[in-house]
């Protein structure tokens, strides 16, 4: 049986516009940052890796009808997400 831990690093986002297509659909745009511990243990040919990532920054910004709306009202509308503060993540693998 052999065990081991890792650290490692996540980022997950979403873009304000698209890179291909129309920019007149509504999303939450933004980004998060995650420091993600794990642990993985294999015997044999399984392996189970169990990791929880917690973030460490979150930074929403205002997505297209936000900006439309921001211009007609002349004032900042939007720019609300919401991004997990921890995720918990388990994986199992077997070797063929």
């Amino acid at each position: 049986m052999g065990m081991s831990l890792s650290l490692g690093g996540r980022i997950e986002g979403l873009p304000v516009n698209d890179l291909i297509g129309g920019d007149a659909g509504w999303r939450t745009a933004g980004y998060a940052i995650y420091v993600e511990p794990g642990l993985s243990i294999s015997k044999g040919r399984y392996s189970v890796t169990l990791t929880g990532p917690v973030a460490v920054e979150r930074h929403a910004q205002p997505n297209t009808s936000d900006i439309r709306v921001s211009k007609k009202l002349g004032m900042p509308v939007g720019g609300f997400a919401a991004f997990a503060d921890y995720l918990i993540t388990v994986s199992v693998s077997v070797a063929f």
